[in-house]
């Protein structure tokens, strides 16, 4: 036998009383590693006793009781249960048996030291060879079944993961909680029991979760979902019987769902994005097979046709022609890739500002005539700006702006038709505006306007990807602004965007 503490066994009569008591008893740290042990203990085991010197106990009882035997001995350490409570354990002999053990914990206090003593007694009640004194010891040990039941019950309950167990009378006053949700929210099941179990609910989900424990009572068992504090429950409610066979208590199992809805969610937002991703990639493909078609045949045609005159007389004239062909079909495709690098560059945040001082008035009319030559027939642009505005803004961002908002302005309205530009400052802040009197935007279809890829119905035989005004939108934003616009079919569209003077974070050039 491994020594035991000198102020256990002071005297030899008390190491003889330790050593042959019939009941076997383990001396445990709390740790859990086993310090002392008696005759009785080894036969039960199976072990001498100098195996069984620092040995988890753990290791002793049958593998589907080790987190039961776990708690037990956490519930002593902490002197969180009754040391006269005792309870049915399977304890795994070495030669392979297993015996039904009757154990009993106690917390001592040696040396200024938490140990744990186990008490075991083999239990059957179908023997008949037990020795009397056995039979007496067996009999002073032997667990109430009421309230081993109660202890199990307890033990479990009080385990129960992410949510509670609670059983109500038929107020609904708590007469039992248990469960580890209990100790995350840093509620102790004392605190709870006698209380009503509506009066932690919020007032809404009160009555609703009343509705539901009355049908429970009607014999109606319920589940259900509530969610409160930014936390979702799934409830289980069950009536339960009392002698005279009329349901006077529930049975509510409580389970903590949040990170499963959160998870839900999170697989949902990843579905919705996935799905626009296949969206936009099929409509970039019509996209770029209807708008890189067009140039690159006009291209094809045009340089053939200009390699056949080149070998006939006086056809300068058409060679002219069809060369300003090729330089507008190639202007189209670099505009269209250019809006492809713009959208990469601001949905990733590498969009360099760098705000300079400019002249918004001049910028204004410099963009104006680099698209004259795109003009229709007829159509006039009609200025109407102050002679100087001088704002500190990026103005690269402005004429990707202006570039994109009139050549809308041109392409979307009919010849012989008025394109005005203005621009005017109120206070610290500046407005620029462009109209036309163009084919409009269908009222239904106005609130997908600055969607990506998007095109009117009215504008499907109308050559564009869609991209401009998603990245009019973005560049607006960009430099602190808004945008807004009126429109109506057939009467016209108005763009009006308004913007700081000077960049609010024109230190920061990184965005």
């Amino acid at each position: 036998m491994t020594k035991l503490d000198k102020d256990i066994l002071s005297n030899s009569l008390g190491q003889h009383l330790f050593e042959n008591n019939p009941i076997a008893h383990l001396l445990i740290s709390k740790y859990g590693k086993l310090e002392a042990s008696n005759k009785r203990a080894c036969q039960l085991i199976g072990v001498s006793q100098e195996e069984l010197e620092n040995q988890p106990v753990l290791e002793f009882f049958d593998r589907a009781q080790k987190i039961l035997v776990r708690t037990i001995l956490k519930d002593l350490v902490a002197n969180e249960i009754s040391s006269n409570r005792t309870i049915d354990l399977k304890l795994a002999s070495q030669n392979g048996s297993v015996n039904t053990v009757t154990v009993s914990g106690e917390r001592l206090m040696l040396n200024g030291e938490i140990k744990i003593l186990l008490k075991m007694v083999e239990y059957n009640q179908n023997s008949n060879n037990q020795s009397s004194e056995s039979k007496l010891t067996s009999a002073a040990v032997q667990p109430n079944s009421i309230g081993n039941s109660q202890e199990l019950y307890k033990i479990v309950a009080r385990n129960f993961p992410n949510g509670v167990i609670s059983v109500f009378d038929e107020n609904f006053n708590y007469l039992f909680a248990e469960g580890k949700e209990l100790y995350r929210m840093g509620i102790t099941s004392e605190r709870l029991v006698g209380t009503n179990y509506l009066t932690r609910l919020p007032g809404a989900l009160k009555e609703e979760v009343r509705a539901k424990l009355m049908d429970v009572l009607d014999g109606k068992n319920q589940t259900f979902e509530v969610s409160f504090k930014n936390n979702h429950y799934i409830l289980n409610a069950t009536g339960l019987e009392g002698e005279n066979s009329q349901i006077n208590k529930i049975l509510l199992v409580e389970i903590n769902i949040t990170q499963q809805k959160k998870a839900e969610e999170e697989i949902k937002r990843a579905f919705e994005k996935e799905r626009q991703l296949n969206e936009l990639k099929s409509r970039f493909v019509a996209m770029a097979s209807h708008e890189f078609r067009t140039p690159l045949s006009t291209i094809l045609s045009s340089t053939n046709l200009i390699l056949k005159y080149l070998e006939m007389p006086d056809t300068r004239e058409k060679i002219v022609k069809h060369g300003e062909k090729v330089m507008t079909s190639v202007k189209n495709l670099t505009r269209i890739l250019n809006d492809f690098l713009s959208i990469d560059k601001l949905d990733e945040g590498k969009m360099e500002l760098h705000p300079t001082k400019f002249d918004l008035c001049e910028m204004v009319k410099t963009m104006v005539e680099s698209v004259e030559d795109s003009l229709k027939e007829g159509q006039e642009f009609q200025l109407i700006l102050p002679n100087v505005l001088i704002v500190k803004q990026d103005p690269n961002v402005f004429r990707n702006i202006l570039l994109n908002l009139l050549t809308n302005a041109i392409k979307y309205s009919l010849e012989h038709q008025e394109i005005v530009i203005k621009v005017w400052s109120i206070k610290n802040k500046v407005v620029l505006e462009v109209q036309d009197e163009g084919i409009g935007i269908p009222e239904e279809e106005q609130g997908q306007l600055f969607e990506r890829f998007f095109r009117a119905k009215n504008a499907f035989n109308l050559q564009g990807t869609g991209l401009g005004l998603n990245i009019v939108q973005k560049y607006v934003s960009l430099i602190n602004g808004k945008i807004s616009f009126i429109s109506k079919e057939q009467e016209g569209t108005t763009f009006t965007i308004s913007f700081p003077k000077t960049h609010k974070n024109e230190e920061s050039i990184s965005h």
